[in-house]
């Protein structure tokens, strides 16, 4: 599927089922855990990324170099990312992770440590990358 026509919000409307639940863990994880910060879900975005990167290449899987509460969010995404891989391919699934971490280096560039958090968290019924 080619979307390098697509501007962010289109993308971003067109992959919500995908794109959301993501955001969704993150802000119940940030909730949950106020230690969390932007660093600790983009390096889980990063392993994420290496595993999708894995499954396109047909490479042995990667051990994710986290530990604590980034593993458990790694785990809880790649679950979630598993079950959609009937509906989604792994090139659209890398798309998707590639603007989530997109996202957190600009909101956490922009307004500190917890900026993604602070800017994700805001929003209940869309979907944030809408603000990119």
């Amino acid at each position: 599927m080619n979307n390098a026509f697509l501007s962010t919000s289109e993308f971003a409307e067109k992959y919500i089922e995908l794109l959301q639940p993501l955001e969704n863990s993150v802000v119940r994880t940030y909730r949950e855990i106020p230690s969390l910060h932007d660093h600790d879900v983009l390096r889980v975005y990063e392993a994420l990324l290496k595993y999708v990167k894995a499954k396109l290449t047909n490479y042995p899987l990667p051990q994710p170099k986290l530990e604590g509460t980034p593993l458990s969010l790694y785990l809880e995404q790649l679950s979630f990312i598993e079950t959609q891989a009937n509906s989604y391919s792994f090139k659209e699934i890398q798309e998707c992770l590639k603007l989530l971490e997109k996202s957190v280096k600009l909101w956490n560039r922009e307004f500190g440590s917890r900026g993604y958090f602070n800017y994700i968290s805001r929003f209940s019924n869309g979907i944030s990358l809408l603000g990119l």
